[in-house]
C-alpha cells in the first residue's frame, strides 16, 4: 500500500507544475488582448498602405528666347535669339511613410498628427533650334542658364494651372481614407488633426 507521503508529494509536484504553467502563460508570456491584436493589425495595414505615391504629367512648350544688348561701349546694338523646345516630365507625390500618427489603445483611436508635404520633381529636356546671333555675339553658358531659369519658371506656371497638384492631393486623401476604412472595420476611430481627410467629403 502506497503511503500518504507519496500522495502528498505527487500533489505538491502537480501544484508546482500547474503554478509553473500559469506563470509561463500569464506572466512571462501573457496572451495578447484583442485591443493589442487590433493595434498590431492596424500598424501592419498602415505599413502596407504607406508607400511613395506619384502622379506624373508631361508638359510641352515652344517659345523664342531673345537677348538684346549693346557692345563696344553701348554703341552697337546686338541681338541673339533661338527657338526653344521644352519637354518636361513632372512627378508630384507624397511619401506616406512620413505620416506621423499615434495610437491610443485605451480609447481605440488612431490619431493622425501630420502628413508629408508634396514632393515635386521636374525633369526638363530643353533643345535649341534656329539659333541666330549677330557679328559680335555668341550663344554662351550665360544664355543656357537664362533659358534653364525661364524653362523652370514656365513649367512651374503650367503645374499651377494644370490640376496635377489637385490630382496628387486627391490620391493622398484616397490613401488616408483607406486607412480610415481599415480602422473603422476594427472598431476603432480616426482623429485627423490635419483636416486632410475632410477634403473627401
Amino acid at each position: 500500500m502506497v503511503n500518504q507521503s507519496f500522495y502528498r508529494g505527487m500533489l505538491v509536484a502537480f501544484l508546482i507544475a500547474l503554478a509553473g504553467v500559469y506563470v509561463y502563460q500569464n506572466i512571462l508570456h501573457p496572451p495578447k488582448s484583442s485591443t493589442e491584436e487590433e493595434s498590431v493589425i492596424l500598424l501592419k495595414s498602415i505599413e502596407n498602405i504607406s508607400k511613395l505615391m506619384l502622379v506624373e504629367a508631361n508638359f510641352n512648350e515652344v517659345y523664342t528666347y531673345k537677348d538684346k544688348s549693346n557692345v563696344f561701349f553701348g554703341i552697337i546694338p546686338a541681338e541673339k535669339k533661338a527657338i526653344v523646345v521644352m519637354n518636361a516630365k513632372v512627378q508630384i507625390g507624397y511619401d506616406l511613410k512620413k505620416i506621423k500618427f499615434e495610437i491610443n489603445k485605451e480609447r481605440k483611436e488612431l490619431i493622425i498628427q501630420s502628413v508629408p508635404a508634396e514632393e515635386i520633381v521636374i525633369s526638363p529636356d530643353v533643345k535649341f533650334f534656329d539659333i541666330q546671333t549677330s557679328t559680335f555675339t555668341n550663344f554662351e553658358a550665360a544664355d543656357i542658364n537664362k533659358v534653364n531659369t525661364q524653362t523652370k519658371k514656365k513649367i512651374e506656371e503650367q503645374i499651377e494651372t494644370s490640376g496635377i497638384k489637385k490630382n496628387a492631393k486627391l490620391q493622398l486623401v484616397q490613401s488616408l481614407n483607406g486607412i480610415v476604412g481599415i480602422t473603422n472595420t476594427l472598431g476603432w476611430r480616426v482623429i485627423d488633426n490635419t483636416n486632410t481627410i475632410q477634403l473627401s467629403k
